[in-house]
Parts: C-alpha cells; structure tokens; sequence
C-alpha cells in the first residue's frame, strides 16, 4: 500500500479556548517546543506597532527570516524586550521571544543535532546525525521522494531546505502522518515534567500534540531512519512497527498506549486494539472486582498508593477504584498532567471539594484525554 505524499498535507486546526469572563491568568505559551542552545544566537526583534490587535498566526516578530506567530487571537502589546502579551477575553497571554541557533555549514548543523537531539524526548540527547546523512545521501542520489520529520525540526526549516529543496524532496513531518495513521493517541499515563508550563502549546488540542506527549516516552528514546519507497522516515523504532503496519494494509488496527510506572519511574508504550481499553485487554490478570489502592485515604487523591502488576517485564497497569463506586477511573492522572491552568481535573472524581473551579476555563482537554471517556466537562458545569 503506497499512500500518495497529499496524504500528508498540512492541514493544521487551532483549538477554540473557552475563555470565560474572570479575573487574569498568567499563561506561559511558548510558540513551539524549543531546543536548548549553547551556540552564538541570533535574536527575535518585534515587528509593527504595539499595542495592536492580533489575529491567530499573524507575524509578532522576525529573525532572519525566521517568524513568531500569534498563537492566539486577541491584544497583543510588548510587555518587555523578550515577552510579548496577547489579551484573550479577559484572560492574559505571554508569548516568550526566544532565539535560534546560526550554523556556518552542515557540519555545525550536524553537531548541534548530536549535542542537543531534534526529537527532544527528555534530557538526554539523541545522536541523529548518522540518519540525517543518509536522508542526505539519498537526496543526492535523486532517489528520495520525501523525508519525515519531528515537528521540533520545523523551527531550522532553513537548513533542511538548502539541502533537499535543491533535489525537489519534500520536507513531511512525522505527526501528519501518526495523525493519518490514527484519530488520536490515547494517553493512558503521560510523564511528569519538572515544569510543566514550559510544555504548555496552543495547539493542545490537535493530536500532533498528543502524539507528541506521548512520543516522550522514555521507551523511545532511540530514533532510526527507516526507507519505503522513497521516503525516509526518521523516528522511534516502534513509530516504524505503526508505519509498516499502515504500508502492509492495517492502518487502523492497533493505537499506541503511554504507560506509567510509578514503581520504577518508567514509561512503557503498548499497542491496544481500536475499541479497546487498558482494563479491557489486561482484564484477564486483575481480579474480578479489580484493585483497591491500599493506604487510600480519603481526604486527596494525591496520596493514593498504586498497585502494580508487571506485564512482559517492564509494561505496568493500574487501577484505582473509584470513592464513589460509579466512574471506571483508571487513576491515570493524565487529566491533571494536561490541564493548563493546574486546576485538579482528577479532584472531581475522588474530592470535588480539592477542584480549583475558579481557575478552570473548560476548554475540555482532561475529558478529551481520559482514557476512560469520563464526561469530565459535563461534571464541571454541573458544580454549583
């Protein structure tokens, strides 16, 4: 099966943010997933007159070709040299003007791709100069049709275009085709950040930045260049498993699971069968009327201990029973881990009174990544 390259056209849909009308919050939105940089920086300089009102991708600033875009609609004035402000139904919005990296030649491009890692999955760097040079050399040979690749790359767009624009290769990137490959990555249980604010997207809603979350696993740590009929895929081996899948005729079949550990800090990435559930596949090992968190108390779902049973050496499962008996929690904690504004999503299930209701502006991303399709925003309506 040999899919067209317009199957892999951007078509990039921005969220609806549900502002309501309340007092101001600080929300640091950076306008991609940066890479740390060590090199000598070239710095973004603000563009038009402030204070003005912004549309959604409007240019904000420019460097050397390189454009800020408004990630949300709304005023926008210089707060300062390096933030910009954008005002959003009563609500306040920073948008950080970081800078970029400047290479003499591929090598220092190279380099920096060893010394930093494009995919950015964690800390530590992924060396990925070895599969670039082979995009490379296929490019050359007049045998690449196109090359996939992780959206951080799209911030150097310059240096992927001096060398394959020239052969007529197109440039694809690796979430446009997991988001054809599949309607959404289930996050069953994604990894703590030290600070989550700095992964805090506008495009939350998109499954590019789901597929994304959970591309952060540490079980995909090790990038490799994969090629089918012209085209080189650059990405985790077990994203290649899904590609083949996709190639060989299945393209809907399976949909992959982020897991959490929290007995041995690991993630593990499973693949569950569309349709299915975690308490579903793995019913078989858990006993009829599940597990009871021991050590639960009730007054904070923070303090529930997790119980654990090891599938195939490193894959986990958990499951809490929930207080009130009725909702089929998992206890998964993805809601908390990706509400912007901290507010506890996972309070309404065990304490409601623990819910911050004021700083909740129901934009719906807990209830859209809850693996137990709990109707969390009807919930939060429903409070008085």
């Amino acid at each position: 099966m040999i899919l067209p390259l317009s199957f892999f056209s951007r078509s990039p849909v921005l969220p609806e943010f549900r502002i309501a009308e309340r007092e101001f919050v600080n929300l640091h939105i950076p306008p991609r997933l940066l890479l740390p940089l060590k090199r000598e920086a070239i710095t973004y300089v603000p563009e038009g007159e402030f204070p003005r009102r912004v549309q959604v991708g409007e240019v904000l600033a420019r460097a050397q070709g390189f454009p800020l875009l408004a990630p949300l609609a709304g005023a926008a004035d210089l707060h300062s040299d390096d933030v910009i402000r954008i005002r959003v139904s009563g609500a306040l919005h920073a948008v950080r003007i970081d800078t970029q990296p400047q290479f003499e030649n591929m090598q220092a491009f190279l380099d920096f791709c060893d010394a930093h890692g494009l995919f950015y999955l964690d800390e530590s760097p992924v060396p990925l100069s070895s599969a670039i040079r082979r995009a490379i050399e296929g490019a050359k040979s007049g045998k690449l049709r196109a090359f996939v690749v992780s959206e951080a790359d799209a911030e150097l767009p310059l240096y992927w275009k001096s060398v394959f624009a020239g052969q007529g290769v197109e440039r694809l990137h690796l979430e446009d085709l997991l988001r054809g490959l599949f309607p959404g990555v289930h996050i069953f249980r994604t990894q703590t950040v030290s600070d989550r604010t700095d992964f805090f997207h506008a495009r939350l809603l998109q499954p590019a930045v789901l597929i994304k979350k959970a591309l952060r696993s540490r079980e995909l740590r090790s990038p490799q260049s994969w090629l089918e009929d012209g085209v080189v895929y650059l990405a985790p081996p077990v994203v290649h498993g899904l590609i083949r899948a996709l190639f060989h005729g299945e393209p809907f079949t399976h949909r992959p699971v982020v897991f959490r550990d929290f007995l041995r800090r690991k993630d593990t990435v499973a693949l569950l069968p569309n349709g299915s559930v975690p308490a579903d596949v793995f019913a078989d090992r858990l006993p009829a009327d599940g597990w009871e968190a021991p050590g639960q108390r009730n007054e904070s779902a923070d303090f529930l201990a997790s119980f654990s049973i090891a599938i195939e050496r490193h894959a986990a499962f958990y499951r809490f029973r929930s207080m009130k008996g009725q909702i089929p929690c998992t206890g998964c904690r993805a809601c908390n881990d990706i509400c912007p504004v901290d507010a506890r999503p996972l309070s309404l299930i065990f304490d409601q009174r623990r819910f911050d209701r004021r700083s909740c502006f129901q934009c719906g991303l807990c209830e859209l990544v809850c693996e137990a399709n709990i109707p969390l925003s009807s919930m939060i309506g429903g409070l008085k």
